[in-house]
């Protein structure tokens, strides 16, 4: 069930390659749309003033009090912060070297049933969402992923619906009994010399 002030996470590398700004002008934008939203960000920084950094700019935005950072923490405490939470973001910058990643926190926030916004960039983020009907693919800009992440958030029967669907389509599909089964059968055609492309 959808919180009465629902909260929208980012958890992953908070590096330069991450876009931070990217975040952080969706944070802004969607409160100043809809001032119920909550934030929270999980994430990893390598160096103190990276830390000091991405205060500076979230406290520039205005939306210090409504959002909640979490640094450098046990990943065992993750997915307390991802259950607590009701939208789940994965903005992947669109350069090559991920456009055929698939990114962890996807698979994470489908584990805890919540509704994802990503970049259709990304083919293995637009291809699960394709299939799951467990969020919304956007191009990948701030204005985009605004309007998805409040068409959602303003909607409980949709949010009720993506989290029910996605929870569903990641234990048919993403499971390690779903996953092994066709690796061993490569590898099993590989042996006999008859490597299946």
């Amino acid at each position: 069930m959808m919180s009465k002030n629902p909260t929208l996470i980012y958890v992953g590398s908070l590096g330069a390659e991450r876009d931070i700004d990217f975040i952080l002008k969706l944070f802004s934008l969607v409160s100043n749309k809809d001032s119920k939203f909550r934030f929270k960000i999980v994430g990893v920084v390598e160096k103190d003033s990276s830390r000091s950094n991405i205060i500076s700019k979230i406290e520039s935005y205005g939306i210090r009090e409504r959002t909640k950072i979490f640094f450098n923490i046990n990943p065992r405490q993750v997915p307390d912060h991802i259950r607590s939470s009701d939208i789940g973001i994965s903005p992947i910058k669109p350069i090559p070297k991920y456009l055929v990643s698939t990114p962890t926190k996807m698979i994470e926030y489908l584990t805890f049933g919540l509704p994802v916004v990503c970049n259709n960039e990304i083919f293995d983020q637009r291809k699960i969402i394709e299939e799951s009907g467990a969020g919304l693919s956007v191009d990948y800009s701030v204005d985009s992923f605004c309007k998805s992440v409040i068409n959602i958030g303003n909607n409980k029967d949709k949010y009720s619906r993506m989290s029910k669907k996605g929870k569903e389509w990641l234990f048919a599909n993403r499971t390690y009994e779903k996953l092994l089964n066709p690796l061993l059968e490569h590898y099993r055609f590989a042996t006999e010399g008859k490597v299946k492309l």
